[in-house]
């Protein structure tokens, strides 16, 4: 059974590597997609999903220009002196610090504005802002900024391409004045919002006005006071809106209890390049090592619960301050398991093809149905396993060959080596090699196979069926008669590729294999067809009828081997067959007891009346015996001298 050497080795070194090149090459696709912005919002949303929600700091409280006080004060803008008095409240209540998120850009009548002025100046503790529209910066009047010691900062809001505001610029900016300490950075790629909108404590302005808002509400707190009416659009989308608009001031509420609280965590950065390039690769070698041992059938499981475990690690590192890519990772996870895949499923069927090229003769197809699937390792080398062997022969082949021409003598045993083979795979036998006109075949291997034994005498039964519908058929076509030996046994052999680095056969070698080959010779000897070991007489059971032909010593062997002749399957043995055996047995006792008169008495009557050839072989012996009888420790073993 020839074998190219090392095939599936040479073909999963090959496959491996077509893997890793795909792998690498997918990577570098999504860094190319990642750097030419593909994707860019999706990866964001999906980033958004790893920040987890935290409780707002307690000492930041939010007063609202929402829609009541509108309707209760009047008309946006306010008089000047409106926000005066705020101040002044505020400041009497015992705010620590007072964000006041209007932009007094223009003025108004020299009254309200001198009062604002004044206020500012008492209350000392103000921040004003500052934002850039297009691209001009709206500032506080001069006097304003003068009054409040220039603490006037940013609150310009830089919103991503979708809309979502993620990054802040935290340089001079509004937040970091009111927060009263420097950032930890000057820009970070996102910040992790306490909460979606209503997060932070929060009054109405015209309730605090009224004095509807008990004072200690701002004992000690950070105030921030903005627009949160609709109407005045100062409002924008976060990552934890779920849709919804959060007001200016709580995005800046957000931004002033980050910087205070100096948690790290909750300053989010994105992967470096370089990183997010090491990250895909190894990713990608994990993946592709991680799924080459394993059947297709279960890599899309695997790669589902890669995909689950990136994940969970994404969300542990982000609550540590890092953001690991999402979606791009997922490609790669998903990409890599899907070369792989594709790799392995190409490589498998053209491995599959050749090991259906190469057994396909041999082995009966639901065998190769189950190494194909990996049921059944087909191991480079050899293993040692139990098997049934059988070798079958013509008889006077050389004599036979005489008789036929070239061509027809190779149709014939075109057709007798097709008949045979078919009667072995059909009962899952492995055609070893032809030997001229023999057969080896083999039981258990590469499949394993319980009743190889069983399989095996089954088989040698077919086999004599199918020969004598074949000589039936040959001698109506005036070929010459064919007669064939068959011999079983059964034992430890060494099975697997066997032969040079550049051929090898797929082969059984081990003393049972010479032992089915002596047998096989012995067939003429004893004029039967099938001859089987004690050893497989022993599988055999009693669904099969034999009779002990022999304690036999083969050419090469020391140790006597008992055979049986292989007569049929008990159920179909006929009485006439049943009787020879059972005479036979009792000549048999008589001959080993050295009765010699007594053996060669029943021998000669079963010679003539069944025309057994064996028991002329015994009557012979008989003869021997009496005129030179064996040692005193003989056990009836015969030695036979041919192979």
């Amino acid at each position: 059974m020839p074998l190219a050497p090392n095939l599936t080795q040479r073909s999963r070194r090959r496959s491996r590597l077509l893997a890793l090149a795909g792998a690498l090459a997918w990577v570098a696709c999504v860094l190319l997609l990642q750097q030419l912005g593909y994707w860019r919002a999706f990866e964001a949303r999906l980033q958004d999903q790893l920040v987890e929600k935290r409780d707002p700091p307690s000492d930041i409280v939010i007063v609202g220009i929402d829609d009541a006080s509108i309707a209760a004060i009047g008309r946006w803008p306010w008089p000047r002196s409106v926000h005066a008095e705020m101040i002044d409240t505020l400041k009497e209540a015992g705010a620590s610090t007072i964000g006041y998120d209007v932009t007094f850009s223009e003025p108004s009548n020299e009254a309200d504005d001198a009062a604002l002025e004044a206020a500012l100046r008492r209350a000392g503790n103000v921040v004003l802002p500052d934002e850039r529209v297009t691209e001009t910066y709206v500032k506080p009047l001069p006097r304003f900024a003068d009054a409040v010691d220039g603490r006037v900062g940013q609150t310009t809001l830089h919103p991503d391409s979708d809309g979502v505001v993620r990054s802040p610029y935290f340089f001079e900016s509004f937040a970091e004045l009111v927060a009263g300490r420097p950032a930890l950075y000057d820009e970070a790629f996102r910040v992790a919002y306490y909460g979606g909108p209503g997060t932070f404590p929060s009054a109405s302005f015209i309730d605090v006005r009224e004095g509807r808002v008990p004072p200690e509400t701002f004992q000690g707190k950070i105030v921030l006071v903005g627009a949160t009416a609709p109407d005045l659009h100062d409002a924008a989308l976060t990552p934890f809106g779920n849709g919804r608009l959060m007001h200016g001031v709580e995005i800046q509420a957000n931004y002033v209890g980050i910087i205070r609280s100096g948690d790290p965590h909750r300053i989010l950065f994105h992967l470096p390049l370089p990183l997010a390039a090491a990250l895909y690769v190894g990713v990608a070698l994990f993946m592709t090592a991680l799924l080459a041992p394993v059947r297709l059938r279960y890599g899309v499981l695997i790669a589902f619960g890669c995909v689950l475990a990136y994940m969970l690690v994404a969300l542990l590192l982000s609550s540590r301050g890092w953001l690991l890519p999402v979606w791009y990772a997922l490609l790669v996870i998903i990409g890599t398991a899907v070369v792989e895949l594709c790799v392995r499923y190409v490589s498998e069927r053209g491995e599959r093809r050749r090991m259906r090229d190469a057994f396909g003769r041999y082995l009966a197809p639901q065998v190769i149905r189950r190494i194909e699937t990996g049921e059944v390792p087909l191991a480079l080398g050899g293993e040692r396993r139990e098997a049934t062997i059988l070798f079958s022969d013509i008889r006077g082949f050389t004599t036979l060959s005489e008789r036929l021409s070239p061509e027809e003598l190779v149709a014939l045993l075109n057709e007798y080596l097709t008949a045979m083979t078919t009667v072995i795979l059909d009962h899952e036998g492995v055609v070893d090699k032809y030997i001229g006109d023999a057969i080896m075949a083999f039981w258990n291997a590469p499949a394993a196979q319980e009743d190889h034994a069983v399989r095996a005498a089954r088989t040698a039964l077919g086999m004599r069926d199918r020969l004598e519908t074949l000589r039936a058929s040959w001698k109506e076509r005036a070929l010459p008669d064919v007669r064939v030996g068959i011999g079983l046994n059964c034992g430890d052999v060494v099975i697997g590729n066997m032969g040079s680095e550049q051929r090898f056969d797929y082969t059984a070698i081990g003393d049972e294999v010479n032992l089915s080959s002596r047998l096989e010779s012995l067939t003429k000897y004893y004029g039967v067809t099938i001859l089987i070991s004690e050893a497989v007489r022993r599988k055999l059971g009693e669904d099969f009828f034999c009779r002990r032909l022999d304690l036999v010593t083969v050419k090469g062997k020391e140790k006597p081997v008992a055979v049986y002749e292989l007569m049929g399957e008990t159920a179909r043995v006929d009485d006439k067959t049943r009787e020879l055996a059972a005479r036979f047995d009792a000549a048999l006792v008589s001959y080993v007891a050295r009765r010699w008169d007594e053996a060669e008495a029943a021998f000669q009557d079963l010679s003539e009346r069944f025309d057994d050839h064996a028991s002329r072989l015994y009557v012979e012996r008989c003869r021997v015996f009496r005129a030179e009888p064996p040692a005193p420790d003989w056990d009836g073993r015969f030695i036979a001298k041919e192979k």
